[in-house]
């Protein structure tokens, strides 16, 4: 069935994956980035938004197809390797039922609809790429830690589409063939993952297939598909409401930031994911060694990104005018309150993925996202009107802090993770740095360079404190990353 990893120690299994993924996501997002780019220019501005509209519709469709099944299928084949076969199989079959149900009733309701024809066939398009998404198997590599084929096949997606789409669409009358590269490419991709998948992992049985399980695996799945569609909601409706409630530009200014916060989510993103499969199985073997495994990862965690969210507040300015040019100057405050949301993430999601999900509480983690979103919607509709962005982003801080709290809260009586040890080491550790810094900005004197020199003294100095102060921490790390497995 699958081949036994337990011979690599679970920090150098993880380290792997994580580069894995890192790399994969840097890649893929880096192609998808310049992809978007291109489209915008091409297209132009009527056509291109659009098709972002589309899109938008299309992102809950897969919300609802999705229904949490993925991560259901990771956390399940994690804690039990024995269950790879039948639970995959069932999941990815169930998964195809729910995507040509979806497609079925949208093409009806969108054939049946008095939208123009040009509109017709591009949500017709767009949505095709719901099978794609059905067939995509990278939650199943991700439970048995072979993630290397998730980031080659992220990569390969990327690199395919890019290249034909900028091939063949170079005009706004080219904007179907778009959807249907990404289709046919996806499609391509996805199964060809199957055929690693069932070659060298997974024998095909068709006595897997169990009807009468489906109605219980979907409804265990439900409340983490619900949770992540009041994530996007509450994710996107900062931008929705400053619209309603403010200009184009300013949305454009917080869209902006919101995308340079959502690099740093995608990264944290890939380092949970590295981590979600051994934190399974340590919830349910062993307490004791779960929480010395999950407050390293806690530790380790703030210790990478609490620096660099110090870094990006400084060089926010220099961030948004090199990628988006003076244009769009006002997106470096809304960045600057934005990045601070990090903090909030990384904590809240050790408990609230590492834990509650890990552990199966999925209705308690269905929960803390409920809060948030009521928290950020009743926020928004307070703060948007009188401090436009910046009362969006507070909004924002304050809903991720309050599902944050909430995980916490529950997640503690699972295991009693060292928050406050964690937290508060790093940030100690950022003061003397950030004297530093302020200190090299002080002495140069100059706008353009300041800030860089700034940021450099303050890694400079953050790494030497670190080293000095977590030196045992460190080096126990590295020598597990080096040992011979």
């Amino acid at each position: 069935m699958i081949k036994s990893s337990n011979k690599m120690s679970a920090t150098k299994r993880i380290a792997k994956n994580f580069s894995w993924l890192f790399i994969g996501s840097i890649v893929s997002g880096t192609l998808n980035f310049l992809l978007t780019i291109y489209l915008a220019r091409v297209l132009h501005a009527a056509v291109y938004g659009l098709y972002s509209f589309v899109q938008a519709f299309f992102v809950y469709l897969v919300l609802f197809m999705d229904a949490g099944l993925p991560l259901l299928g990771t956390q399940e084949i994690a804690r039990d390797r024995d269950k790879f076969g039948p639970l995959a199989i069932n999941i990815l079959a169930i998964r195809l039922v729910v995507a040509c149900s979806i497609y079925i009733i949208s093409a009806a309701i969108i054939i049946f609809s008095r939208m123009d024809s040009n509109l017709r066939w591009l949500f017709l398009s767009v949505f095709l790429l719901i099978f794609y998404r059905a067939l995509i198997v990278d939650w199943l590599f991700q439970g048995i830690e072979k993630m290397e084929y998730m980031a080659l096949a992220r990569v390969a997606y990327a690199a395919a589409t890019f290249g034909l789409i900028i091939l063949i669409v170079r005009k706004p009358e080219d904007l179907l063939f778009a959807p249907l590269i990404q289709f046919v490419i996806g499609v391509l991709v996805s199964l060809s993952l199957l055929v690693v998948l069932f070659k060298r992992f997974l024998k095909i049985d068709l006595k897997f297939i169990a009807l009468r399980t489906w109605p219980q695996i979907y409804l265990r799945a439900l409340p983490l598909g619900a949770a992540l569609i009041l994530l996007q909601i509450y994710t996107n409706l900062d931008v929705i409401m400053l619209g309603f409630f403010d200009t184009k530009e300013v949305v454009g200014y917080y869209n902006a930031a919101y995308q340079l916060l959502n690099i740093m989510i995608a990264s944290f993103a890939a380092w949970q994911a590295a981590v979600l499969p051994t934190a399974v199985r340590r919830l349910n073997s062993d307490l004791s060694a779960a929480k010395l495994f999950i407050d390293k990862y806690l530790r380790l965690s703030i210790l990478i990104f609490v620096p660099l969210i110090v870094i990006v507040f400084i060089l926010a300015p220099s961030l948004v005018a090199w990628l988006y040019g003076a244009e769009y100057a006002p997106a470096a405050s809304a960045l600057r309150y934005l990045i601070w949301v990090m903090v909030s993430i990384v904590i809240g999601s050790v408990h609230g993925i590492t834990i509650l999900i890990a552990a199966g509480k999925y209705n308690i983690f269905l929960k803390g996202a409920l809060i948030g979103a009521l928290v950020n919607i009743v926020l928004n509709f307070v703060l948007i009107p009188q401090y436009s962005f910046a009362g969006a982003a507070v909004a924002t801080i304050i809903a991720e802090i309050s599902a944050a709290s909430y995980s916490i809260f529950y997640g503690r009586k699972i295991v009693k993770v060292a928050v406050l040890s964690g937290l508060w080491r790093p940030l100690l550790m950022v003061v003397p740095a950030m004297l530093a810094a302020w200190l090299a900005a002080f002495w140069v004197n100059n706008p353009f360079v300041a800030p860089y020199l700034e940021s450099l003294v303050f890694v400079f100095v953050y790494a030497l404190v670190v080293c000095l102060v977590e030196k045992e921490f460190i080096f126990s790390f590295i020598k597990e990353l080096i040992k011979k497995t």
